[in-house]
């Protein structure tokens, strides 16, 4: 019987280490402050691995997310968010290190160039070569860094 017990218990604690999340890391650089938003660098990582590095204006302000999905707008929270507003560079690596590098203008993109691992330049059919990818489903209204839930005695304003 404590055998049966003791592989049970390994068999559970495997599973659940073989089951570990990835780790998602951002890094910020400010390059420049005004008034009412920053102008930044920031590098996002996927267990140490670079996924992606670009420069945005990041402009504070309040989302309400709702808590529960089938009743949208009946019980929202509030966070504190920035919003991003991509100016300059954004590269893009995938798995096999091939990278995609897209110019912005105040959050127009301007130009996108594809290259292999080797950083030769390819064509956009020859960097989705063999990756089926979905998406995005909807209309994206904007992207955003999430501070963390927002405090009672804060609640001033609300921007959605």
């Amino acid at each position: 019987m404590k055998n049966i017990i003791t592989l049970l218990f390994l068999t559970l604690m495997m599973k659940s280490l073989a089951a570990q999340k990835p780790t998602w890391q951002t890094k910020f650089d400010t390059i420049e402050v005004f008034n009412d938003h920053i102008y930044a660098e920031y590098e996002t990582f996927k267990d140490s691995n670079l996924l992606e590095k670009t420069n945005a204006f990041l402009y504070p302000t309040i989302q309400q997310i709702p808590r529960f999905r089938k009743l949208p707008n009946l019980f929202l929270i509030e966070y504190d968010a920035d919003s991003i507003v991509f100016h300059g560079e954004k590269t893009t690596y995938l798995e096999d290190r091939s990278y995609k590098v897209e110019n912005y203008y105040r959050g127009t993109i301007i130009s996108t160039y594809y290259f292999s691992s080797d950083g030769n330049k390819i064509t956009e059919r020859a960097y989705m070569k063999d990756r089926f990818i979905i998406g995005p489903c909807g209309e994206i209204r904007g992207h955003y860094f999430y501070h963390g839930r927002r405090k009672n005695q804060n609640r001033t304003s609300k921007t959605n």
